[in-house]
């Protein structure tokens, strides 16, 4: 889940404690055991090949204070879940830890971290893990490395991810053959891109940490997971973030997150076929653990999130209706009511189940309400009703106000778009019900949706200044983030390209379909629009008319003396 929260995952993780007997020195290493620091730890037993927690160890490990060899083989396979951004399977790595030793602090301290998101569902057990680690603080019983990594949560708390960098980049200096302060430093560290692509200071300085530890270890798949993590929103996707989770792919194959992590890249770099095959693979792997967990679909958010990418990423190549076919097919999946607050029913209750509907409304020309009527989901028995709800309200004003302007009815869109501007102000202002609901971060995304469909609306009902509204949209659209796709399966640029096409103004037609695939590349109905808008400059005359200065309003057929359709060549494989 995408959260301001996520900061803490490198730092919780990290934390690993030694047994007491170790706690000043280097501990040394059994005959044979892999060591890809350049020093010598503890290592407990090796797992057995193909196990979570060879993932993103990759023979990196350190002693964990329990009397439990199995506690142990859990806490790790705990840490390898939080590092990777799977925090469902974490929080039942350490709780399988706790029950076979309750004192061991680094299953209490992963426990509170894999479920850290406020009013998580799992609330009292975290607050529980949370008093029993401020209990260790306070007591300094801890060897001095876990002191520091102490440090680093206060300072993170305090002053934000880059002091609480430079206190793992300490840690990292003072205990040379500490296995994950550098990884957590580069985490801390990094803090995107220009809208060129250039890394801003703290990005630089963690590609820079990362690359110089892969040079000395270039087995750890971890590492190279986070490789391909730092260009998560770079906006010229490269073909080294593409490299990178393919090398933690060979390391450990068919690792749910690191599949996911590849349908994302793949989907920036617009190979969409390629994502929707990645994200199936994952959406399998989510599927294999829930079934051998035992567990329910409200524990898989992992799940859903893979699937929704799927859809999206088959709307983007131009499969229309096929992705709304398979959205509705994700959306009709029963929720669990009883847990509106389980990570998995929490995805589906904001993404899956309003998906169809997202991805209707993104069809040009206008389809018509029908369509959104047919996947509008049905309200369900949760007390109290889920803010989600408020997305199906915005999306049904949205469909009915489009559906009035091409029946020549201006002024009921306009009544549908002051409807939607109430809606969006009470979702603003019901962030701390969202907080409640443990639903922050798709509240968040949920603004962003309902601010994108209302500028739309804007353009569509003030046509005189309609590229305003629509040139503020692309400067408001932010790149998707590897957890969640897109909250719409196109550009912002499309819009304003297809309202200069409406003009008949070629150029920046084309100037706009350019802009836009810098952010969606390949993007079918980009390459469509842009190859119209092409041709009209070589031979106007020939160009199939704009259907209408309306979406959705027929015209006459017209020939057009193009019978191909332009394709690109994925890039990459």
């Amino acid at each position: 889940m995408i959260s301001f929260l996520r900061p803490l995952l490198p730092l919780f993780c990290a934390v690993l404690p030694i047994c007491p007997g170790w706690a000043e020195q280097e501990t040394p290493q059994p005959p044979g055991a892999a060591n890809l620091t350049g020093g010598n730890m503890g290592v407990p037993a090796a797992p057995a090949p193909g196990e979570w927690a060879t993932y993103p160890c990759g023979g990196l490990t350190m002693l964990v204070a329990t009397s439990s060899s199995e506690a142990q083989r859990h806490v790790l396979n705990g840490i390898a879940c939080l590092l990777t951004f799977w925090d469902d399977a974490a929080y039942r790595e350490f709780r399988k830890a706790i029950k076979l030793d309750p004192s061991c602090m680094m299953a209490q301290w992963g426990l509170a971290l894999s479920c850290i998101t406020p009013h998580h569902e799992h609330e009292a057990r975290k607050e529980q893990a949370l008093q029993n680690i401020r209990l260790q603080l306070e007591l300094g019983q801890l060897p001095s490395r876990e002191l520091e990594y102490g440090r680093a949560l206060v300072t993170l708390l305090k002053n934000g991810s880059p002091d609480a960098a430079k206190v793992f980049l300490d840690i990292a200096d003072n205990w040379k053959r500490d296995p994950w302060a550098p990884l957590f430093a580069a985490m801390m560290l990094r803090d995107g891109f220009t809208d060129k692509g250039s890394p801003k200071p703290g990005q630089e300085q963690a590609q820079t940490l990362l690359d110089a530890y892969l040079t000395a270890h270039p087995s750890t798949p971890a590492a190279w997971f986070m490789k391909a993590l730092l260009q998560e929103t770079n906006p010229t996707m490269g073909e080294d973030a593409l490299q990178a989770v393919q090398k933690a792919l060979e390391l450990v194959p068919g690792y749910p997150p690191a599949l996911h992590l590849l349908g994302h890249i793949q989907f920036r770099r617009g190979d969409y076929k390629a994502s929707e095959d990645s994200f199936a693979r994952a959406a399998d792997a989510y599927t294999l653990w829930q079934n051998e967990e035992k567990l329910s679909p409200a524990d898989n958010e992992g799940l859903f999130r893979s699937l929704a990418y799927k859809a999206m990423a088959r709307f983007c190549r131009g499969d229309e209706n096929g992705a709304i076919r398979e959205a509705a097919k994700l959306a009709s999946r029963p929720v669990d009511t009883s847990r509106p607050r389980a990570t998995g029913s929490l995805m589906q209750l904001w993404e899956t189940r309003t998906l169809p509907m997202r991805l209707a409304l993104s069809r040009y020309p206008w389809k018509g309400s029908r369509e959104i009527e047919s996947v509008t989901p049905q309200t369900l028995d949760i007390n109290p009703p889920s803010l989600s709800d408020g997305i199906t309200a915005a999306c049904i004003q949205v469909a009915q106000g489009k559906t009035a302007l091409v029946n020549g009815n201006k002024k009921d869109l306009s009544s549908r778009l002051a409807n939607l501007e109430k809606i969006c102000t009470t979702l603003v202002q019901s962030g701390p019900k969202a907080d409640e609901e443990g639903a922050v971060s798709h509240w968040v995304r949920s603004l962003e949706l309902n601010d994108r469909l209302g500028l739309e609306c804007k353009a569509l009902l003030y046509t005189d200044s309609a590229p305003i509204w629509l040139q503020s949209d692309v400067e408001q659209q932010r790149f998707s983030s590897l957890l969640m796709p897109p909250v719409l399966p196109y550009p912002a640029e499309l819009r304003l390209a297809q309202w200069h096409a409406r003009k008949r103004d070629w150029v920046s037609c084309k100037n706009s379909c350019k802009e836009g695939l810098r952010r969606f590349p390949n993007h079918a109905a980009l390459l469509a629009l842009l190859q119209k808008a092409e041709q009209a400059a070589v031979n106007p005359e020939q160009v199939l008319p704009s259907s209408s200065s309306r979406p959705g309003k027929k015209t006459g057929k017209t020939k057009s003396s193009s019978s191909s359709r332009r394709t690109s060549t994925p890039s990459s494989k």
